[in-house]
């Protein structure tokens, strides 16, 4: 054999020697890994006792989208469970608010579109602000800025389809079944009240005696009009609206002040709403069957009384037509006189 041929045989001797080692090695590991599925198997068990709903939503997509919560202790006091808020997240979160109007009409609740197309059209002075609604009836209208939240305020009184809308301001304390439906800001005039009398101060005491003033309109502060005052009022819809107040100036002299509403709601005591009248709506029903009951007798006796006159209308006719008939029978006797009539064939 030549050293050219043993130098090749012991390459193949060496190559197999690394197959067979490599091949142990894999068949050690797999003993390894088959001897050890129990161990991993059991941990995972013990993850997945310590797992929570909490840990479980943390990586679903769908609450990434949200804001992320933490559990905070709440107070316990006297065996109660009481949460307590933050006064600066509080804060913070009134300062995104604090420039919203509570909107309601009065009747059927529009739809969102119907209140978007209204404020464009009787508010086209704002930017298009953000219009939400409520499920208890009314909407909240988010605006851009203070400016334009005061103006909307300020505006006066508007209309839907003949639909009363009342605004307020948003406050950190609203409710709306105390503060929309018992208690709304009426624009009231003070109309003949003497020039000294239209002050800042005079003014708000006046107001006062009504409810609780908010403020004069534009023409009032600037003394553009004369003919009478105008203010905004908070009063409460709940008892009759007062039409008069008694006013005593520094002289000792007292006159009654007459108060004239722009819009005059109606409150039912009854259902505790605005817009309607239960007592009002329950007389009516009366009213029209006693108007009906005098509606069906009266046709009768006026169609006897008018019988009665026809027949004596006719009677009269009658005795008029009796010596006409006469006279003209006389003349057609002494016109035909010597002449025969033939009848038939």
């Amino acid at each position: 054999m030549t050293k050219q041929a043993e130098i090749q045989q012991k390459v193949v001797q060496n190559s197999n020697n690394t197959r067979s080692k490599k091949g142990e090695g894999v068949h050690a590991e797999e003993i390894r890994i088959e001897k050890q599925p129990i161990v991993i198997d059991t941990s995972a068990e013990k993850v997945n006792e310590g797992k929570s709903w909490a840990n479980l939503v943390t990586g679903n997509t769908f609450a990434a989208r949200g804001m992320g919560l933490s559990f905070v202790a709440p107070v316990i006091q006297n065996g109660e469970k009481i949460v307590e808020l933050q006064k600066e997240e509080i804060e913070k979160e009134a300062e995104k608010w604090k420039i919203t109007v509570i909107m309601y009409v009065v009747g059927d609740t529009p739809s969102i579109g119907a209140i978007e197309r209204f404020i464009a059209s009787q508010w086209n002075f704002v930017l298009k602000p953000k219009v939400y609604y409520h499920n208890d009836g009314f909407f909240v209208v988010r605006f851009k800025n203070e400016e334009e939240m005061n103006e909307v305020l300020y505006s006066g009184s508007c209309t839907i389809q003949n639909r009363p809308v009342i605004t307020e301001a948003w406050t950190t304390d609203f409710d709306f079944n105390e503060e929309v439906l018992k208690t709304l800001s009426l624009w009231i005039k003070l109309p003949n009240l003497p020039l000294n009398c239209r002050g800042m101060d005079s003014l708000s005491r006046i107001g006062s005696g009504l409810e609780i003033p908010i403020c004069a309109d534009e023409c009032t502060t600037k003394v553009e009009r004369i003919s009478y005052a105008r203010i905004l009022v908070e009063i409460s819809i709940t008892k009759p609206l007062p039409t008069k107040i008694t006013v005593k100036d520094p002289s000792g002299r007292q006159f009654d002040q007459s108060v004239v509403y722009d819009w005059k709601p109606t409150y039912c005591s009854t259902c505790l709403q605005l817009g309607h009248n239960c007592q009002t709506k329950q007389a009516q029903p009366q009213m029209n069957k006693q108007q009906k009951q005098k509606h069906e007798w009266k046709p009768k006796e006026q169609e006897k009384q008018g019988s009665t006159i026809h027949k004596a209308q006719e009677a009269a006719e009658n005795t008029e037509q009796v010596p006409k008939m006469q006279n003209t029978m006389k003349v057609t006797t002494e016109e035909n006189k010597g002449w025969q009539a033939a009848k038939g064939k």
